[in-house]
């Protein structure tokens, strides 16, 4: 429910109104969940431009799932924003094994 309500205000990109549902969105015993919600809560972050924070929650993603593409994209170009570009194409090494499309987006992004 909570994180149905945080989707909703994601999509009206009222993002702080967001994170106040992600945060109990991600106390859920349903590892997938919170794992969406930790990828949400990094997007909420990058779109209010503290990448710092975002790239706190993409890593708590992939904490939870490895293998979670969107969590190493977002991560990667959330590296990229803060300047740091060999973190950025560390995770495009590791995204390229998972999804080649979004490695190859990622990668156009950094270069």
């Amino acid at each position: 429910e909570a994180y149905k309500k945080a989707l909703y205000f994601i999509d009206k990109e009222e993002y702080d109104k967001a994170l106040l549902y992600l945060e109990v969105a991600i106390k859920t015993d349903i590892i997938s969940l919170k794992g969406k919600a930790y990828v949400n809560i990094g997007l909420c972050y990058g779109n209010l431009g503290n990448h710092a924070k975002a790239i706190d929650a993409f890593k708590q993603a992939i904490r939870i799932d490895p293998d979670h593409n969107s969590a190493h994209f977002s991560l990667g170009f959330s590296y990229f924003k803060t300047g740091d570009k060999s973190s950025a194409l560390d995770e495009y090494k590791i995204l390229k094994e998972l999804d080649i499309g979004l490695a190859n987006k990622l990668f156009d992004s950094i270069y």
